[in-house]
C-alpha cells in the first residue's frame, strides 16, 4: 500500500508550474539558430502556438490528476492506519502513518492551485483567439505572390491601368472647359471693295410705299455686309465651348480612377497584413507566455491580465480581420462615385453655331484623345474586376472568423482595446527640415493621422501609413521654413473612429 501511495505521488512530481512553448525547450540551440534561421512562416507560427496551447491544457489536466492522486493516497493511508490499529498497533507505525498522511495532504494542497489551473486555461483561450485571428491569412501558395492571379500581380495590373487613366485625364481635362482664344477676322477682298460705296442709302419716307422700304432694307443689309467684309483684319476674342463628348468621358475616367485606386490601396494594405501576420502571431504568443508566467509566480494571480493578452486581435498586424476594412467610404458609397462606370459615356446633342464671329464656337472633336480614353477605360475594367474578386475571397475568409473574434473582444472576458503609439510620449520635438516617425497599433482597421495647427487655421492628413513590422508607420516632416516654436497636434484614430491618441509636436530651428 505504501509503495502504491509513493508511486501515485511520484507520478505527479514531474509537474512544473511554468509552461512554455517548444521554442524554449533548448534555449542555447535556439539562440544559435535564430541568428541565421529565417523568420517563421504563418503555418509554423500557428503550429508553435497550437503546441503551447496543448501544453497549457495538459498542465491544467495534470493539476487535476495531482488532486485526484493525493486524495487516493490519503484514502489508502487511512485504510492502512485502521488496519494497523486493529491488527498490530504500535506508536511508531501509527506516528509514521500520520506523518506520511500529513505530508501527502501538504503535497496535494501545495501543488494543486485552482487559480493556476484557471491561468493555464486562460492562456489556452487567449491562444485560441490569436489562432482564430490568424486563420484568414493561412493562404495557399501563390495567393499573394508568384502567380498570374496573385494579389500582388492583380494590384500591379490595377496600378498600370490607373496610370493609363491619369494620362487620358491629363489630355482631356483641358478640353472639358470653355476656352477664350484670339482669332483674326477675314482679310478684305480688294476686287469687291475697290470703288464700292460703303455708305448706307437714305431711308425713304413711309409715303414711298412698301416696295420702296423693302428695297432700302435689302440695300442697307448688303452695304453693311460689304462693310464688314472690307474691314481690315483684326483679332477678336472667341469662346470655344467644350465638345459635348469630352465632359462625360472625363467624369467616367475620374470615377474609374477612384474605384481602381481604392481597390489597389486595399490590396496593398492586405498584402502588408498577410506578410506581417506570422510576426504578429509570434509576438502575441510570446506575450501570452510572459503574462502567464508572471501571474503563476504571484500569490494571488490575476486571470484577467492573462485574458487581456487576447485584446486587440483585430488591430496591429491583424488590422484587417474585420469587414470594416473592406467597406467603401461613406461619401463614395452614397454618391456612387467610387463605382466602376459601365458602358460608353452619354453625350449631349451638338448645338448649331451662330454666324456671328463673336458668338461661342464648338471645339472640334478630339478624336485621338477620346479613343485613348476609351482604351484606358476598357483596361481599367479588365484590371478592376479580377482584383475585386480576389479581395472578395479574402473578405469571405475574414467574415468566417468575425463571430469567434467578437467573443475575444467582448467586455465580459477581455479588457477594452487600446490604440498604442511608439514612442508613447505626448510631447515630441523635431528640427526644421527634418522628420520624425510614429508607430501605431491597436484599434480597428487602418489608423488615420490628422495634423492640427495650434491656431486652428486648418488640418491636413499625415498621409497613408506604411507597414513596419506589426505596426503602421506615419512620418511627420517639418518644413525647412518653419519658425522656431511652431506647435502642431497630431491626432491618431483607428478606422472606426472610436479610439484616439494625440501627440504635440514642437519645431526647433536648425543649428547654424
Amino acid at each position: 500500500m505504501l509503495l502504491a501511495v509513493l508511486g501515485a505521488l511520484g507520478g505527479c512530481s514531474t509537474l512544473t508550474p511554468q509552461v512554455f512553448s517548444p521554442y524554449f525547450d533548448d534555449l542555447p540551440a535556439q539562440a544559435q539558430s535564430r541568428q541565421t534561421h529565417r523568420a517563421p512562416t504563418l503555418h509554423e507560427a500557428m503550429a508553435e502556438a497550437q503546441q503551447l496551447q496543448f501544453r497549457y491544457i495538459n498542465a491544467a489536466r495534470q493539476l487535476s490528476e495531482v488532486n485526484a492522486g493525493s486524495s487516493a493516497a490519503l484514502l489508502g493511508l487511512s485504510a492502512l492506519a485502521v488496519f494497523k490499529g486493529i491488527t498490530n498497533p504500535t506508536t511508531r507505525d501509527l506516528a509514521g502513518l500520520g506523518i506520511l498522511a500529513s505530508g501527502t495532504y501538504a503535497y496535494g494542497t501545495t501543488m494543486v492551485s485552482r487559480p493556476r489551473q484557471a491561468l493555464y486555461l486562460a492562456g489556452a483561450d487567449a491562444l485560441a483567439c490569436a489562432l482564430t485571428a490568424s486563420q484568414p491569412y493561412d493562404l495557399a501558395a501563390g495567393f499573394v505572390r508568384g502567380a498570374p492571379d496573385s494579389l500582388e500581380t492583380l494590384a500591379k495590373n490595377a496600378d498600370q491601368a490607373a496610370l493609363q487613366l491619369e494620362q487620358a485625364l491629363r489630355a482631356l481635362r483641358p478640353l472639358a472647359v470653355d476656352r477664350q482664344i484670339k482669332v483674326n477676322t477675314e482679310s478684305p477682298q480688294p476686287a469687291l471693295c475697290q470703288g464700292a460705296s460703303l455708305t448706307p442709302p437714305p431711308k425713304p419716307p413711309a409715303s414711298a410705299g412698301a416696295d420702296a422700304l423693302r428695297l432700302w432694307e435689302l440695300q442697307d443689309r448688303n452695304v453693311r455686309k460689304l462693310t464688314r467684309s472690307c474691314a481690315p483684319s483684326r483679332p477678336i476674342d472667341v469662346t470655344l465651348t467644350a465638345h459635348p463628348e469630352v465632359k462625360p468621358m472625363v467624369e467616367a475616367l475620374e470615377a474609374a480612377l477612384r474605384s481602381l485606386s481604392r481597390q489597389s490601396q486595399q490590396a496593398g494594405a492586405q498584402i502588408g497584413v498577410i506578410e506581417t501576420a506570422p510576426a504578429a502571431l509570434w509576438d502575441r504568443m510570446m506575450n501570452i507566455q510572459v503574462k502567464v508566467a508572471g501571474e503563476v509566480i504571484k500569490t494571488e494571480p490575476d486571470i484577467g491580465a492573462v485574458r487581456s493578452a487576447a485584446q486587440g486581435l483585430r488591430s496591429g498586424a491583424f488590422a484587417l480581420t474585420g469587414a470594416a476594412a473592406f467597406a467603401a467610404p461613406a461619401a463614395s458609397a452614397a454618391s456612387g462615385a467610387a463605382s466602376m462606370p459601365q458602358g460608353t459615356p452619354q453625350i449631349a446633342a451638338n448645338q448649331p453655331s451662330g454666324e456671328d464671329d463673336t458668338k461661342p464656337r464648338a471645339s472640334p472633336r478630339p478624336t485621338a484623345e477620346l479613343q485613348n480614353a476609351q482604351i484606358a477605360l476598357d483596361a481599367a475594367r479588365s484590371a478592376h474586376d479580377p482584383l475585386r474578386a480576389k479581395l472578395a475571397q479574402l473578405k469571405a475568409r475574414v467574415d468566417q472568423v468575425s463571430t469567434p473574434l467578437a467573443r475575444c473582444g467582448s467586455a465580459g472576458s477581455i479588457t477594452a482595446a487600446t490604440l498604442n503609439l511608439l514612442p508613447d510620449d505626448t510631447e515630441r520635438e523635431v528640427t526644421a527640415g527634418q522628420s520624425i516617425s510614429f508607430h501605431v497599433s491597436g484599434g480597428t482597421g487602418i489608423p488615420n493621422a490628422l495634423v492640427l495647427a495650434a491656431d486652428g487655421s486648418g488640418a491636413r492628413n499625415l498621409g497613408p501609413p506604411t507597414i513596419d513590422g506589426a505596426r503602421f508607420k506615419f512620418v511627420y516632416s517639418a518644413a525647412a521654413t518653419a519658425k522656431e516654436g511652431t506647435r502642431e497636434t497630431v491626432q491618431f484614430t483607428d478606422a472606426a473612429g472610436q479610439l484616439a491618441t494625440v501627440v504635440h509636436v514642437t519645431v526647433r530651428a536648425a543649428a547654424k
